[in-house]
């Protein structure tokens, strides 16, 4: 049984990326049917996966640090964590200890599919792919999200002024999680007219209301105009962080920059969660965050969310399905 099959959606722009990924594709979906009790058979599988990683790791964070990309030590420290995670693994089993080994280690290398390059690699690509786009000024006076390097939620704000590669958020909310000087946050935000960017930067000024940060660099860029809010009835599920236990949800209503859900469980503001769901025959699995909770007694809760590093591949599918319904809308109005 595969875990997953690599395809074009996870084509990052460096064919020496996509080629280790591939690697990587095929030794997980081959360790999938090992047999439950073959010790060695999951020792070797961790001890390729450990030269495969490590290759891709040193492929990848030299090229994170040649193109200058902003989050690239957070990201070259993702990839020791996993390799340290990888090494404890195989020491946990060769020692007795790992609980369950064969289910810990298709879940572990689901994970590393599905999440780390699934979706976590593709915050540098994306920034590799937008790299040339402007920080644009008609963002000023736009809502936007703070987010910390590793897309912890920190606050909302407005963009106050964007100058040079400069920028000044104001009405900053009340957070938990301060803003320091030196910190390396990411901010997110839509035009009037629909378009977004996420762009990160470096603090240089910070009060409890107000930041200021420099060196902002476009890590993701799209022109939404022509698209709005579809309402829709697709059934769903979603995922909690790590947790591997799915819960049904119905999603009401969907964009190019979110969607809106419906569910019994309780989430709260801030809150990053994984939705699956089919769109034109794919299955799509996107991380998304909770911006908006409508908690309603006796009846599903409300959420609003919005989508976190995107992948161009599906971003093309949401675009299409949006574009379809819109066809079929406007061909209902004329007839």
């Amino acid at each position: 049984m595969s875990i997953r099959e690599w395809s074009k959606e996870f084509a990052s722009g460096f064919g020496i990326i996509d080629q280790q990924h591939k690697e990587i594709f095929q030794l997980c979906n081959t360790m999938s049917d090992i047999n439950n009790d073959d010790k060695q058979a999951h020792i070797n599988f961790l001890d390729g996966l450990i030269v495969l990683f490590t290759a891709h790791s040193d492929t990848e964070n030299k090229l994170m640090t040649d193109f200058s990309f902003p989050l690239a030590q957070f990201h070259i420290g993702e990839h020791n964590a996993i390799l340290s995670e990888m090494r404890q693994l195989k020491q946990q089993l060769i020692a007795d200890r790992l609980y369950q080994p064969h289910k810990r280690l298709v879940a572990f290398a689901s994970g590393l599919i599905n999440n780390h390059i699934g979706i976590d690699d593709f915050t540098f690509f994306n920034f590799y792919k937008n790299r040339e786009h402007a920080l644009g000024q008609h963002f000023e006076g736009r809502r936007c999200e703070v987010l910390s390097a590793s897309n912890t939620h920190i606050g909302t704000g407005r963009i106050a002024w964007v100058k040079q590669g400069e920028v000044e958020i104001t009405d900053l909310s009340s957070s938990n999680m301060p803003v320091k000087l030196n910190d390396t946050v990411k901010i997110s935000s839509f035009s009037e007219k629909k378009e977004a960017q996420t762009f990160v930067a470096k603090v240089y000024f910070a009060t409890d209301k107000t930041v200021r940060l420099f060196n902002a660099t476009i890590i993701q860029a799209r022109n939404d105009r022509r698209f709005v809010r579809v309402v829709t009835e697709l059934n769903a599920k979603m995922r909690l962080g790590g947790n591997t236990t799915s819960y049904p949800i119905a999603i009401a209503d969907l964009s190019l920059g979110g969607m809106m859900i419906k569910t019994k469980e309780v989430l709260s503001e801030g809150t990053d969660i994984i939705i699956d769901f089919d769109l034109l025959d794919k299955n799509l699995r996107q991380r998304c965050r909770v911006m908006r909770a409508s908690i309603r007694n006796g009846e599903p809760n409300v959420y609003g969310l919005q989508f976190v590093s995107m992948r161009i591949f599906d971003s093309d599918k949401v675009h299409a399905y949006l574009f379809n319904l819109q066809t079929q809308s406007r061909k209902r109005s004329i007839d």
